[in-house]
């Protein structure tokens, strides 16, 4: 949120490092492989926060398991983004 001459506050998006979710703002240019992987992980765990977190959605087995096998794929992507191996 930035603040307007006038005193409100507006929403205003700052360039790819100001990313709030996966593809918001959009990056043009080519992405790794492994960010893409990374990308699809995380989109994975986000489809259930809004049901789950704020909608009172009971968190299945199924989704646990979803979840739980998504953030160990991420944390396999940054544990080889911080080696410095990556595709």
């Amino acid at each position: 949120m930035v603040q307007q001459p006038d005193g409100t506050y507006a929403r205003m998006l700052r360039g790819p490092g100001d990313v709030s979710h996966v593809g918001w703002p959009p990056i043009d240019g080519n992405i790794p492989s492994d960010i893409r992987a990374l990308e699809h992980a995380l989109e994975t765990i986000e489809q259930y926060r809004d049901p789950c977190i704020r909608n009172g959605l009971p968190p299945t087995e199924a989704i646990v398991t979803e979840c739980n096998e998504a953030f160990g794929e991420i944390r396999s992507i940054l544990k080889d983004r911080r080696k410095g191996s990556r595709p």
